[in-house]
């Protein structure tokens, strides 16, 4: 097993799922609008896997040899995705933030 390329593989799926937790969580608190109820409980479950997910992809790392990096500095740093608004946001945008992710 190549640990680096499969690390290389792993690091930035680490990175992806983090940020998906901490802005799930995030677009619940700011939700606005007529779904937001139904809308809040499904953040907080993507962000409750997404946790649970990150937790196993860094232990697969450690499995490894290969140290996680799972810090804020480096969530930000890395992430694909682009930054989710500040502030309050309708329902419908984060709907659709969630779809761009």
């Amino acid at each position: 097993m190549d640990v680096r390329a499969v690390a290389d593989d792993v690091q930035p799926l680490l990175v992806e799922v983090i940020d998906l937790a901490l802005v799930s969580k995030q677009a619940h608190w700011v939700s606005r609008g007529p779904l937001f109820c139904p809308l809040g409980a499904a953040l907080d479950e993507l962000s409750e896997d997404d946790l649970g997910w990150a937790d196993g992809l860094a232990q697969r790392l450690a499995a490894i040899g290969v140290p996680p990096d799972g810090r804020t500095d480096t969530v930000a740093r890395q992430t694909p995705f682009r930054v989710f608004p500040s502030g309050f946001v309708d329902h419908a945008q984060v709907v659709a933030e969630f779809f761009a992710r």
